[in-house]
């Protein structure tokens, strides 16, 4: 009876050291959290920068931008405007791959961990779509759904403007004249297809 105690024993605390090995990740990096950003450029300047090498076409001006992950996170921050909670201002976001990362640091008990999520990227009547397709805390893959629920929370709470349906967080673009007529993540950049309306 002793030596299955010692073993019931010795097998938990094992489970507990590999538990919190899956659940200490790497460290968030300090240059992507949004207090570290400096907001030096908007969607709006972009736009206006890629329009001098922009095509005409049947439905306007059409150019192609390039936003990199520094960019994103200007362009986000620029978005937010004055930001005070500490939790927004301490999330991490870049862009790896075709997906946006999104890490927000998170303490259970005396271990500090993150929830790490990938996004992709979707622009349809100047409606930002971006779907959860993966949620880890830590090294762990959780479900979508539970991270879905905690950030509608946040998103309702907070009266951003955005809208969370099932995965999918749903944001208005702003407009200074212009249409995102597409948007993509790919090879760690997002490409956006912005048009300028032409009357004739």
């Amino acid at each position: 009876m002793w030596k299955w105690i010692k073993r019931l024993i010795g097998l938990t605390f094992l489970l507990v050291i590999v538990l919190v090995v899956f659940l200490i990740p790497a460290k968030i990096s300090t240059q992507e959290q949004f207090k570290n950003v400096t907001v030096n450029t908007s969607l709006v300047d972009l736009a206006q920068e890629g329009f001098s090498t922009a095509d005409v076409t049947a439905s306007g001006l059409q150019t192609e931008l390039q936003l990199n992950s520094p960019q994103l996170r200007q362009v986000i921050k620029g978005m937010l405007g004055e930001v005070s909670d500490e939790t927004l201002l301490n999330t991490a976001v870049a862009m790896i791959g075709d997906y946006i990362n999104v890490q927000v640091p998170i303490e259970l008990g005396p271990i500090e961990s993150m929830v790490s999520m990938d996004f992709t990227a979707s622009v349809t009547d100047q409606q930002l779509t971006l779907n959860i397709e993966r949620a880890r805390l830590g090294h762990l893959p959780i479900p979508r759904a539970l991270v879905a629920s905690k950030i509608a929370e946040k998103v309702n709470q907070e009266g951003t403007g955005a809208t969370m349906t099932g995965n999918q967080i749903q944001l208005t673009m702003p407009t200074s004249g212009y249409q995102i007529h597409s948007a993509k993540v790919e090879k760690g950049n997002m490409v956006l297809q912005i048009i300028v309306p032409i009357s004739y």
